[in-house]
């Protein structure tokens, strides 16, 4: 009996014991929780259960509390974002589709596969696409590598130092836009891309894909470029049209097929390797341009001639049509290359 009765009380003791140290275990979970530090998108910030403001550590990372990307809830669709203020935050495989981030400020953030799609709305006119709008924002020095972009407005914003690979865009609007010391790398673009009024500023592009349809669709028209490097990239049916300023700029081993090119300015420009084949060309200036292995056969420099300016630019053997039709090239004022 005595032995029965002193295993009854172990047993107690044990229980309790067991259930001692569970509540231990829930309330350090419980601190945990309290003390762990989310990212409020409302509050622009990092904010634990306690409305504290802080972080656990890490840049680049969301609060630092973020090891896989998977865990956390990462969809921000048709948000009022507008006016806020995001620093070192990580929203990579995002989605915020629809989301109004009007006059953001953006640094040091990524958004690498992040998406910003269009959604359905409901409005006094019924139903309708609403895109993602950053609309006189700033981003910079953010990654937005892999990022989708569906009929999104970037327009007179500021779009400085980021990182932009492989993004692909589908009516997003640039118009307006600074952008500056950045590289657009395997950019894929089709359909209503504007770049109208946009300013380059030290910018590259290069293996990119900007693609417009037979009603030129895609535009860089009233744009202005200073330090512009572009290679390896198709302009295939895109517009360069009402004063379109690029002197000196360097467009090499790039495809402007079928472009329209009305009152462009590439005095000066390095436009070597180049296939202009088709483009309809008037009131553009390529004076002292070096063409040298540029084609420009089929497009419509021989009816608008007196139209372009083509004086004192160089051409090569490997210069179509000019090689060929000396005349065409003495009538236009071009130099030849010496072999």
């Amino acid at each position: 009996m005595k032995s029965i009765f002193a295993c009854l009380v172990v047993l107690g003791f044990l229980a309790s014991a067991t259930l001692a140290a569970y509540a231990d275990d829930q309330s350090k979970t419980d601190e945990h929780e309290s003390l762990e530090f989310k990212y409020d998108i409302q509050r622009g910030g990092c904010y634990n259960k306690d409305g504290r403001y802080g972080n656990n550590g890490k840049r680049m990372v969301e609060c630092g509390d973020v090891t896989d990307i998977d865990d956390i809830d990462c969809v921000y669709r048709d948000k009022k974002l507008r006016g806020i203020f995001i620093r070192s935050v990580d929203f990579s495989n995002c989605d915020f589709s629809g989301s109004d981030f009007t006059g953001a400020q953006i640094y040091d953030t990524s958004f690498r596969n992040a998406k910003f799609l269009s959604i359905n709305s409901e409005s006094p006119y019924g139903r309708r696409k609403k895109g993602t709008n950053f609309k006189k924002a700033t981003i910079e020095r953010s990654d937005l590598s892999g990022a989708i972009f569906v009929k999104t407005n970037i327009d007179y914003g500021y779009f400085r130092q980021n990182v932009f690979v492989a993004p692909k865009l589908t009516s997003v609007d640039f118009s307006g836009t600074q952008i500056s010391k950045m590289t657009f790398d395997r950019v894929l673009a089709e359909q209503g891309i504007r770049f109208y009024g946009a300013t380059f500023d030290a910018v590259e592009i290069r293996n990119s894909h900007f693609k417009g349809t037979d009603r030129n669709d895609v535009s860089f028209g009233a744009s202005v470029a200073n330090r512009l490097k572009i290679s390896n990239s198709t302009f295939e049916h895109v517009d360069f049209i009402n004063d379109v300023r690029w002197p000196g700029v360097e467009i090499i081993n790039s495809s402007m097929e079928s472009a329209l090119i009305f009152n462009a300015n590439f005095t000066g420009a390095k436009l070597r390797g180049n296939n202009f084949k088709n483009a309809k060309i008037s009131q553009g200036s390529f004076a002292r341009a070096d063409l040298s292995d540029s084609d420009f056969t089929g497009a419509t420099i021989e009816k608008d001639f007196d139209k372009n300016d083509f004086s004192q630019a160089l051409f090569n053997e490997g210069s179509k049509p000019f090689f060929e039709d000396e005349v065409l090239a003495d009538r236009l004022g071009m130099y030849k290359i010496p072999n």
